[in-house]
């Protein structure tokens, strides 16, 4: 694990740091510590996929109790099941206890990062590290975008103290870059917000104008807008510089030099540049005049090798000084047609969609481009056929069995970035979207198996049996198998309590019914034999079929003494009392403490007749004792 950069989350507005990260494309982690908590944010090529924050208020339970996904008493048992297991997935507890979908799963576990991440914002005095690896665990098909959480933080988190301050390292005045407009929609904007979008891409403003231009949205929220817009570089580069003093600002013509630093877009990837090249893409000096203070300057690809939904951001250095003179202030034009590209701000709820219109000097839109809509589509259709041909883990991919997980996790985002719901929403892929959630299942399911070793190895000997296909079936085999031996023995303990009743036409049903589901138990051909013996009413002309029966069952199942006890008790009723006895005595010597063989010997030595009952006749007359004494021939 290599670091590439560290410093503290109050050295310049921490939106601005998590912007150069998110917005360069970065993959690693970045860890803030303050006194002694620690907070994390996973990044996966510029994504938020992943963070951790240590308080209870930040918990998946108590989002999804606020959201009422789950009631108090859901929330208790969730709770007793994370303390019993620590490294559970929350979410999947969650998910279990309160009968939620996969549906709720996902927005759960996006609303949990989001919510994660934003609470860095409100940290005053914590120091952070950036490193190349990540620790916490990533959730890819949950990413978000970096813009639409500086929204919600700017909106919700940080305090009105630290905005004010952050406020005075922003432009005085504004106006969007035409490069920024495609992507506004990554914010998270909704139709609200359109009327503040709409004067920003139509001249420059300072704040005081904005305040006063009655567009209907609430001071922190233009704020909210202002520094989210601002952290990720949204703004054209200007000379109007910022007031010499806070109680200037209402007097837009104070104005100090503003000096404009133009950079080159980076468009390397991840596996292509060292650690050493990356803690030099990304640690620069801070816009403030401390040499200590270590930051990240936005940047991001421009090209279609880049991150999809980046722009250039272009860094500004305020020089403060004298004012240099008076300038008029800026006149508000009237409101664009609806036909202008930010008049078809569409608001969606959570997130609005910007549909990519003519800017003038704007550049089209990425996600919209005819060539990467075509590609995403040829990729799609392409892994669906291979996955509906039966194709394993390793071809999803695309990868082989020699594959190490490094590769394995870049071969996975490269398919995640494109089949990503928000991907396809933006790119305007509606027809394919529920063919794209289905590879999109299961590449996920592809990478949770293949970057565990222990589901790994498992998975590759299953391949190795035959692959899925013949495994499922000796499975499906195997679970047809069980089913029948459950009812097999469902209809033998019937069949024995149907005996002990005496309904012996019940009991030769349920024991032939026992022995069709599983034939190879001996207990059941004996149980049957017996049930017909004892309700036959001449039992001499089935005695000998009946012996057969039980020589049978004991081959079948040789330990078992069913068959014998069931046997010396008909040789018993039949008057045959040496081979009755023969029978009780060799259950003895395979269980001494068979009651039921040592009840029947004694009842036999009660009556002192240990003769061969063969050839006494006058014997069958005889009362018999025992349970089936009642039984006569």
């Amino acid at each position: 694990m290599a670091e590439l950069a560290r410093g503290s989350v109050f050295d310049r507005p921490w939106g601005k740091t998590l912007a150069a990260i998110g917005l360069r494309g970065v993959t690693g982690q970045v860890t803030i510590t303050e006194g002694d908590k620690t907070y994390a944010i996973a990044f996966a090529d510029g994504a938020v996929v992943g963070a951790r924050s240590p308080l209870a208020s930040d918990s998946a339970v108590r989002l999804a109790l606020t959201a009422t996904l789950i009631n108090s008493t859901q929330a208790g048992e969730i709770s007793r099941r994370l303390a019993a297991s620590p490294n559970s997935d929350e979410i999947a507890v969650i998910c279990e206890v309160g009968n939620l979908g996969a549906e709720h799963a996902i927005k759960l576990r996006r609303r949990t990062i989001a919510q994660q991440t934003a609470r860095t914002f409100a940290l005053e005095r914590g120091t952070f590290v950036l490193t190349d690896d990540t620790s916490i665990a990533s959730w890819p098909e949950a990413s978000i975008d970096i813009r639409a959480i500086i929204y919600m933080a700017a909106r919700t988190a940080i305090s009105e103290a630290r905005l004010e301050n952050d406020f005075e390292q922003f432009p005085f005045a504004m106006k969007l870059s035409a490069e920024a407009i495609p992507f506004l929609a990554q914010y998270g904007f909704t139709e609200s917000e359109r009327g503040v979008l709409e004067l920003l891409n139509l001249d420059t403003h300072t704040l005081a104008e904005l305040e006063s231009a009655h567009t209907r949205v609430e001071p922190r929220t233009l704020r909210a807008i202002i520094y989210a817009l601002a952290c990720t570089g949204a703004f054209e580069p200007t000379t109007v510089g910022r007031p010499t003093s806070r109680s200037a600002k209402s007097a837009p013509g104070l104005t100090s030099k503003l000096s404009y630093v133009p950079t080159e877009p980076i468009v390397e990837r991840r596996s292509q540049r060292n650690s050493a090249s990356m803690a030099a893409a990304v640690q620069q000096a801070s816009t403030d005049n401390a040499p200590n203070k270590a930051a990240v300057t936005p940047q991001a690809p421009t090209s279609a090798a880049g991150r999809s939904g980046s722009y250039p951001v272009r860094p500004q250095t305020v020089q403060r000084g004298s004012a240099q003179g008076t300038a008029p202030p800026t006149t508000i034009p009237p409101a664009p047609a609806p036909q202008s590209a930010l008049a078809s701000v569409r608001g969606t709820g959570a997130a609005a969609v910007v549909t990519p219109g003519a800017v003038s000097g704007g550049a089209t839109s990425g996600e919209r481009n005819p060539a990467l809509i075509a590609g995403i589509t040829a990729l799609i259709k392409e892994r669906l056929h291979i996955l509906d041909r039966g194709a394993d883990h390793f071809v999803l991919l695309g990868v082989n069995e020699q594959t190490p997980p490094d590769q394995i996790r870049t071969a996975y985002f490269a398919l995640a970035r494109q089949l990503h719901p928000d991907r396809l929403t933006s790119a305007g892929i509606v027809e394919l979207k529920r063919d794209a959630q289905r590879l999109f299942a299961q590449i996920n399911t592809a990478f949770a198996v293949l970057t565990n070793p222990e589901k790994r190895h498992q998975y590759v000997q299953i391949l190795r049996q035959g692959g899925e296909a013949v495994v499922r079936a000796k499975q499906a085999e195997a679970e047809a198998l069980t089913a029948r031996v459950l009812a097999a023995e469902d209809a033998f303990h019937r069949g024995e309590m149907a005996l002990r009743r005496n309904q012996f036409d019940t009991a030769v049903a349920d024991f032939t019914e026992a022995i069709t589901a599983n034939p190879d138990e001996g207990d059941y051909h004996a149980s049957l034999a017996w049930a017909m013996f004892c309700g036959a009413n001449d039992k001499t002309s089935v005695e000998a079929n009946t012996r057969v029966v039980f020589e049978k069952s004991l081959k079948l199942s040789p330990r078992s003494v069913t068959a014998l006890l069931y046997w010396g008790r008909m040789e018993r009723m039949l008057g045959h009392t040496s081979a009755a006895r023969e029978k009780f005595e060799a259950i003895l010597k395979k269980e001494p403490a068979h009651s039921e063989a040592s009840s029947e010997l004694r009842v036999l030595d009660a009556r002192g007749d240990r003769s061969d009952e063969r050839s006494d006749k006058g014997d069958k007359d005889k009362p018999r004792g025992g349970l089936f004494g009642l039984f006569k021939k």
